[in-house]
């Protein structure tokens, strides 16, 4: 895994180095492109034991969906976050959602979403390449303090059946694209920040001026598991979405390559060994996310409270001035987490 890392910190560079040819007009905009990525849980509890207790992040409880009978917390970042859902109410009748699916499996990554702005602009690149998608009101969400309100973002999405779009990548049915109503306010991560640390939960392990007892500050990368990265990357390209480098794990048993999003990069990672990890999530799970990699503020503090949560050995990888870890997927509710430090 020790190359994940340098493809992350490199890539405006490399993207510097694309940018002498001719790249198509990015969806993202002014957005920050890779923004929430969705866990499904069976509980709260669940998820504030997984990432919580035994990893270290701080599990904030954020709303109610009435239309869906689910509900979600948020693992926050400056802008990106993890998203854990769960059903307080599940449907009687099975919907087949792709949450559903990921819970019938034992929980998991299902989804992630992309952050434009403007809105108008991201529409137009999909009108120009004749991918057909919708523009629905968001759904009503209720606080934890009972308070209903309509969701403050505008979602685009694409019709689902389209000929010729691989899943789970961008341009596809199963990628949402979002534009938050306060993308433009200068001030608005400013504003995000002071919420967050007014609603802390309380943490003894956290140190002071760290929202995360384990020092996590930036989702950095999406990991999206495929059949063909390269045939992923062509599609994501026809959106901006431009290729900047390619990774090998041999802890995956897979080769992978990373386009730019906005803020981060996903990760699009192909088996090349049909026995190792990635071939098991896929044969399991099929295509879709499974992983994350995040940049911490102290590597040793975060490895040390992470093996003493699990509880297990996690070796440290060392290349040049990156260090990080890896927290297995069976370990963290299928989610596979890179800690990384520069």
């Amino acid at each position: 895994m020790r190359r994940i890392y340098r493809a992350v910190i490199c890539s405006w560079m490399l993207l510097g180095m694309a940018s002498a040819q001719e790249i198509p007009r990015s969806i993202v905009g002014k957005g920050w492109g890779i923004d929430d990525f969705l866990i499904a849980a069976s509980s709260f509890e669940q998820a504030k034991e997984t990432f919580g207790t035994r990893l270290g992040f701080t599990v904030r409880p954020s709303s109610n969906f009435p239309a869906t009978g689910q509900a979600n917390a948020i693992i926050a970042f400056e802008p990106a976050y993890l998203e854990i859902t769960w059903f307080y109410e599940r449907p009687k009748t099975p919907t087949g959602s792709r949450m559903e699916r990921a819970l019938d499996a034992g929980g998991g990554p299902y989804r992630y979403n992309i952050d434009v702005s403007p809105m108008a602009s991201a529409a137009n690149v999909f009108r120009d390449l004749s991918i057909k998608f919708s523009l629905p009101p968001s759904r009503p969400r209720r606080l934890p303090d009972g308070t209903e309100e309509p969701g403050p973002w505008q979602m685009l999405v694409v019709d689902p059946g389209q000929a010729g779009m691989m899943p789970h990548v961008p341009g596809s049915a199963e990628v949402v694209i979002f534009e938050y109503t306060d993308n433009d306010d200068p001030a608005a991560m400013r504003h995000l920040r002071e919420r967050l640390d007014k609603n802390a939960l309380p943490d003894p392990r956290r140190l002071p001026g760290e929202y995360h007892a384990n020092t996590a500050r930036r989702l950095a990368s999406f990991w999206v598991a495929v059949d063909s990265a390269d045939a992923a990357v062509k599609q994501s390209e026809r959106l901006g979405l431009m290729r900047i480098g390619e990774l090998h794990s041999d802890e995956l048993g897979s080769r992978g390559v990373a386009v730019q999003c906005g803020v981060g990069t996903i990760v699009f990672w192909e088996p090349t060994n049909k026995s190792g990890v990635l071939a098991g999530i896929l044969s399991k799970r099929g295509s879709g996310p499974f992983g994350i990699s995040l940049e911490v503020g102290s590597l040793e503090r975060a490895h040390a409270l992470v093996e003493k949560g699990l509880p297990m050995k996690l070796p440290i990888v060392r290349e040049g001035s990156h260090t990080s870890f890896v927290v297995p997927g069976p370990m963290a509710l299928n989610t596979w987490i890179e800690f990384v430090q520069q």
